[in-house]
């Protein structure tokens, strides 16, 4: 599932607690969302991880984490 469709699926009060479990604030993680600002790879990391990996590393950063990648990461 990619970001954006995590927070319209979950909400933004889900959305907020995994910004906050990631270290960053709830407009930044909706600008990473909506595609308006790319997340660096410690972030797509730790929000990938807030999600319980249902936001996978390619669907955050495509051009730094292939599909196959996400068990390796």
């Amino acid at each position: 599932m990619n970001l954006k469709k995590y927070i319209e699926t979950y909400g933004t009060a889900t959305a907020k607690r995994v910004a906050e479990e990631a270290g960053t604030n709830y407009a930044y993680l909706s600008q990473v969302a909506y595609g308006h600002r790319k997340a660096g790879a410690l972030l797509a990391q730790k929000i990938s991880q807030s999600t319980n990996n249902e936001v996978q590393l390619h669907e955050i950063r495509p051009d730094i984490y292939l599909q196959s990648e996400q068990g390796a990461a």
